[in-house]
């Protein structure tokens, strides 16, 4: 599940896994880590950089929140 904030440019908000979140910060570290979003009957899904990660957990869900930034 993902939020789209705007679309143009567009900004997408999803949210991960915490188990994930020492190995994307230690990428992000190294480079900019590429991202998409596929949607159903989609031929061409949007790709972005990964720009922000939340510092916090939700713990209803286990995950964290990020976004991404998809350039016009």
């Amino acid at each position: 599940m993902l939020t789209i904030n705007q679309i143009h440019p567009i900004y997408v908000a999803f949210g991960v896994l915490e188990q994930y979140l020492p190995v994307i910060k230690r990428e992000m570290r190294d480079k900019t880590l590429k991202v998409q979003a596929t949607f159903e009957n989609m031929d061409a899904p949007p790709q972005g950089e990964l720009t922000f990660i939340d510092n916090s957990v939700d713990p209803t869900t286990g995950q964290i929140q990020t976004a991404r930034h998809v350039p016009e």
